[in-house]
C-alpha cells in the first residue's frame, strides 16, 4: 500500500467508528460517488465528453481521486455524499469561525461539489453569528452641505464636565463657538432659551444638527425651531460620528475647561479660540462670523474701520446735535476747584450747597 493510502486509512480510522459505517453506505447508495468508485476501478476516458455530465466538474483534479475502505478521497479530503452535506455543514460550523475559515477548515478534510457556496449559505443564515457578529466596518464619509454664508448651518450638543453641564453650539461655516453653562438638570426649556437668545444676536439660521437627546426632542425645542422656521437634522442614534463636527469641537472645549482654573480663564480661553485663524487660507472664526477680527488682551493693529461708515456716523452724529441744540439753553461757563455750587437733588427737586473739589476727566463731570 503506498503512502496516499496509508494517509486515507488514518483518517478513516479517526472518524467515529459508527460514523465510518454511515459514510461507506452513504459512499454506496450515492450514484454520483458509486459511478466515481467503478470510473476509479477502470481508469479515466481520455476525453472529458466521454464522461457524464454530472461528473465533468471533477476533471481537472481527476488524478487526486483515490479509494480506500469504501471512501472516496480528493488528496486529503473525503468526498462526502450527497445526503451527508448538512450533517457535515453543521460540523464544520461548530467554531462559528465565518466564511472564510470554516472553508479553510473544509479543504483540510471535506469536499462536495459547490462545498464553498453551501458554507457561505450557511454561515450567512446562522442566527448565533448574525447576534454576535462584529460591527459594521467605518463607512465612508458622507460630507455635510457646504455653507455658503455664516450662520446658515449650526451644529448643536451638550456635554458635561467636572460636574456641571454645558451647552456648545457651533457654526459650521466660521467655526465661531457659543458655550454656555446650564443649569442642572438641563432642561429642553432651558435649552430653546438660550438658542433663542443666539438667534437675537445673530439671526435665524436655515439648519441646526443636533443629537436626538431628550433636550433637543422635548416639546419646548419643537416649538422653538417651528417658531423661527429653522430645520432639525439629526445624527445617528449611538453613532456621534455621524455629527463628528460638532464632536471634535466638544472635545477641544472640554480640553480647554479643563485646563483652566477658573471660570474668567475659561472665558479668556475662548476669545483667543474665536480669535485665532481657523487655518493658513482662512481667517478667524470672529471675522468670519462677525466681518472683523476681534480684539483680545494681546497687542494688535488698531483696525480704524471702514471710511464710508466712519463718515456715515459721523453726519449722523452731527445732525443729532444740531437738532438738539434748537431746543436747548447755552453752553454753561467751567468750573474751578474751590468755587461754591448748588447741586440739585432730582428726586425732592432742591438745591444744596457745595465746593468743587476736583474736575474729572470726562467732559463737564466734577
Amino acid at each position: 500500500m503506498d503512502l496516499c493510502l496509508i494517509h486515507h486509512t488514518v483518517v478513516i480510522v479517526n472518524f467515529s467508528p459508527n460514523k465510518q459505517e454511515a459514510l461507506r453506505t452513504e459512499t454506496a447508495n450515492d450514484p454520483k460517488l458509486s459511478a466515481f468508485k467503478e470510473i476509479i476501478h477502470q481508469g479515466w476516458p481520455d476525453k472529458i465528453q466521454d464522461l457524464p455530465k454530472d461528473l465533468r466538474s471533477y476533471w481537472p483534479f481527476r488524478d487526486e481521486l483515490a479509494i480506500e475502505a469504501g471512501v472516496v478521497f480528493k488528496g486529503r479530503q473525503v468526498l462526502i455524499p450527497e445526503s451527508m452535506t448538512t450533517d457535515i455543514l453543521i460540523q464544520l460550523h461548530a467554531g462559528h469561525q465565518g466564511i472564510e475559515k470554516t472553508c479553510r477548515l473544509a479543504q483540510e478534510s471535506v469536499y462536495w461539489t459547490k462545498i464553498n457556496t453551501d458554507i457561505e449559505k450557511m454561515c450567512k443564515s446562522c442566527s448565533t453569528c448574525a447576534e454576535h457578529q462584529d460591527a459594521q466596518p467605518t463607512e465612508p464619509l458622507i460630507p455635510h452641505k457646504t455653507p455658503t454664508k455664516p450662520w446658515q448651518y449650526l451644529a448643536s450638543d451638550l456635554f458635561e464636565i467636572h460636574g456641571h453641564q454645558y451647552l456648545l453650539t457651533v457654526d459650521r461655516y466660521s467655526k465661531y463657538p457659543l458655550v454656555d453653562e446650564m443649569p442642572i438638570p438641563v432642561s429642553s426649556h432651558a435649552v430653546a432659551q438660550k438658542m433663542q437668545s443666539y438667534m437675537s444676536l445673530f439671526g435665524r439660521p436655515d439648519e441646526i444638527m443636533t443629537d436626538n437627546g431628550p433636550r433637543y426632542t422635548g416639546q419646548p425645542f419643537k416649538k422653538f425651531i417651528a417658531d423661527w422656521g429653522i430645520k432639525r437634522t439629526t445624527s445617528s442614534p449611538h453613532y456621534p460620528k455621524s455629527n463628528g463636527f460638532i464632536e471634535r469641537h466638544v472635545r477641544h472645549i472640554k480640553s480647554i475647561i479643563k485646563k483652566t482654573q477658573h471660570k474668567e480663564d475659561v472665558q479668556v480661553a475662548l476669545l483667543q479660540v474665536r480669535a485665532t485663524l481657523v487655518d493658513s487660507d482662512l481667517p478667524s472664526p470672529a471675522e468670519l462670523l462677525l466681518g472683523r477680527p476681534i480684539t483680545t488682551p494681546l497687542p494688535s493693529h488698531a483696525d480704524p474701520g471702514k471710511l464710508e461708515h466712519r463718515q456715515h456716523l459721523e453726519k449722523k452724529s452731527t445732525m443729532m446735535k444740531t437738532h438738539h441744540d434748537q431746543f436747548s439753553g447755552r453752553d454753561l461757563p467751567p468750573l474751578f476747584r474751590g468755587q461754591c455750587v448748588r447741586v440739585l437733588d432730582k428726586e425732592r427737586r432742591t438745591w444744596h450747597p457745595g465746593t468743587i473739589v476736583e474736575k474729572c476727566r470726562e467732559p463737564k463731570s466734577y
